[in-house]
């Protein structure tokens, strides 16, 4: 019982975070870089990426504590807890990254390092943008085929 208003709870909280997330992923592609107004849009969207990284993680074992000590079966399969811990973490580390790379391009003139800096952001760009496709298709399967 508790294990079932926490995750509706947990769940909740991670899909309006992923909704902002993503819209405010959105209005920094499109927004003028560099301004104060993109480096706030930008807090926000680290932000909310934290927050559904970690709901991911604590709704991951919440799954395999349910399945393994209490053998409450709180999803069908049995390893969607682990691939929720796995999703959240993968999800979580470009995040630091990014937030460190951002801050030392700052303090770093090293044009050797800037240029190693903005491959790595490249790289965080073209998973941001893959996995909010992933996302939306996930959404749209789960809400008009299930």
């Amino acid at each position: 019982m508790y294990f079932n208003s926490f995750t509706k709870i947990s769940l909740f909280v991670h899909i309006l975070a992923g909704f902002i997330g993503i819209l405010f992923f959105w209005m920094l592609v499109f927004k003028k870089k560099g301004t104060a107004l993109h480096q706030k849009i930008g807090l926000v969207f680290y932000y909310s990426l934290n927050v559904v990284c970690c709901t991911s993680i604590l709704n991951g074992i919440v799954y395999l504590v349910a399945d393994t000590v209490f053998q409450q079966k709180s999803h069908p399969h049995f390893g969607y807890g682990a691939v929720m811990i796995l999703q959240g973490l993968i999800s979580i580390l470009p995040a630091y990254y990014g937030q460190f790379a951002l801050k030392s391009i700052q303090t770093l003139p090293d044009p050797k390092t800037l240029w190693l800096h903005l491959r790595w952001l490249s790289i965080l760009v073209v998973y941001v943008v893959s996995n909010q496709i992933y996302s939306i298709n996930n959404f749209l399967v789960h809400a008009f085929y299930v």
